[in-house]
């Protein structure tokens, strides 16, 4: 029986949490027997030498995804490339077309109607939607959600979309070889405290709490990660006197994590934290804001919950922990529930089942 061919449309392996998850999931869904064609419209990114061996990579050639003015925009590069998509669809004829992540939906959706609808539509949201996305999402054959909270803004948006809640793909096999990796950073071996944060350096993270929090209890702070916020961080940093540090993107960061006194996720808003995850698998004790995106189940009872935005709150939480911290043990045993293998079975009973003509319920 030949194996169900899925393709996985990405922009790039660029360095993010979503891209991340996604070369993860598609290894993974190989070694449940599933063939896999990684679709790419750009073929550089940070992330290029995890893409796993057993899948194959296509790159969409189009000669306007290469024009300098387009490179800037990787929503306008996506739209260029759907002809190519559309072709590579008719000529490939993959059993599922799933686009892995929000700046190449609108081409997925295009291109697949471009080349007849040729088998089931997968998006894969993972951030909050512009309000204006009723009409797409109800144009594929399932979206895939990996949280409850998400699940809810996307039907609330679009009832008629036909939405799975699936679990990210988050611990792989590969996480306690990863977690050895020399020690990154002094301040990780010095055996002083340190908080430890990770994400996008942009107003829905709110680092600023964070950093407020932390000036409450003269502790040095770590975030992982590269965005618009930084210089304003960096001055907030500096008029509080708190120690920060900004390495940017890193390619891995659990030996960040596994170093780190404590992980706090300060988010505004999350569709499902993937960090505080990774933190919890490396054994780091973690607190998070009780904002949505699922962070009351990730941490079930191990870390405190605190509102968003309330910086005297967090620091608090931020002190019982450094008293009194959670078991490592019970820590990884629950980032277990969002391994990689899991997530994979979960994805490949929603494709055997849209191959095979069945419909996820709106």
């Amino acid at each position: 029986m030949t194996a169900p061919h899925i393709a996985l449309l990405l922009h790039s392996p660029e360095g993010g949490g979503a891209q991340r998850r996604m070369l993860d999931l598609s290894g993974a869904l190989v070694d449940q027997g599933f063939a896999v064609s990684l679709v790419l419209i750009e073929a550089e990114g940070a992330l290029k030498r995890q893409i796993p061996e057993s899948v194959q990579v296509d790159i969409l050639h189009s000669r306007l995804t290469r024009l300098s003015w387009m490179r800037t925009n990787r929503q306008r590069q996506s739209m260029a490339a759907i002809p190519a998509l559309a072709a590579w669809l008719r000529h490939k004829q993959p059993d599922i077309l799933m686009a892995g992540t929000g700046n190449v939906h609108l081409a997925a959706i295009s291109a697949h109607a471009m080349a007849g609808a040729p088998c089931p539509l997968v998006l894969r949201a993972h951030a909050l939607p512009p309000k204006n996305w009723g009409q797409p999402y109800a144009r594929a054959q399932a979206v895939a959600v990996p949280s409850d909270d998400l699940a809810a803004v996307i039907r609330a948006l679009s009832p008629a979309a036909h939405v799975a809640v699936l679990p990210n793909p988050v611990v792989g096999a590969d996480f306690p070889s990863r977690m050895a990796a020399p020690v990154p950073h002094p301040w990780l071996a010095d055996g002083q405290p340190v908080i430890m944060g990770c994400g996008r350096l942009e107003p829905d993270k709110d680092f600023p709490t964070l950093i407020r929090a932390c000036a409450r209890l003269g502790i040095r702070l770590i975030i992982l990660g590269e965005g618009s916020e930084r210089a304003r961080l960096c001055s907030l940093a500096e008029a509080l006197r708190v120690p920060l540090e900004l390495p940017g993107f890193v390619a891995d960061p659990l030996p960040w994590m596994a170093h780190a006194t404590i992980f706090a996720l300060s988010s505004a808003w999350e569709s499902m934290p993937a960090a505080l995850v990774e933190a919890m698998a490396c054994g780091c004790p973690a607190i998070a804001t009780r904002c949505p995106g699922g962070t009351a189940d990730i941490l079930d009872g191990l870390g405190p919950l605190v509102p968003v935005g309330d910086d005297r709150r967090l620091a608090e939480a931020l002190a019982h922990v450094l008293a009194h911290p959670p078991p490592r043990a019970a820590l990884i045993r629950r980032a277990q529930t969002y391994s990689v293998a899991a997530a994979a079975k979960a994805y490949g009973n929603l494709f055997m089942g849209l191959k095979a003509g069945a419909s996820v319920p709106t």
